[in-house]
């Protein structure tokens, strides 16, 4: 299975990051950003869709996602 590479955004910086699912994105992201795995998940930084499984499935390939952690949450970009 191909690796999807996708944008996260730090403050005003992009991080190019690609994972085969959901799972492995995540765990690759949460050790970029030094954040645990557990509650962390992904959102579209447009609009602050919830990333899931399936949808992640539909993305293009360099789809501009935030990573949230905790209770954070995001209503989208600008």
């Amino acid at each position: 299975q191909l690796q999807l590479p996708v944008l996260l955004q730090s403050c005003c910086r992009f991080y190019g990051v690609a994972g085969r699912d959901v799972e492995e994105l995540l765990q690759k992201s949460c050790r970029l950003f030094q954040l645990p795995v557990s509650g962390a998940r992904f959102c579209l930084y447009e609009d602050g869709t919830t990333v899931t499984q399936e949808f992640f499935q539909t993305l293009p390939e360099n789809t501009e996602l935030v990573l949230l952690s905790g209770k954070q949450t995001w209503g989208g970009g600008e």
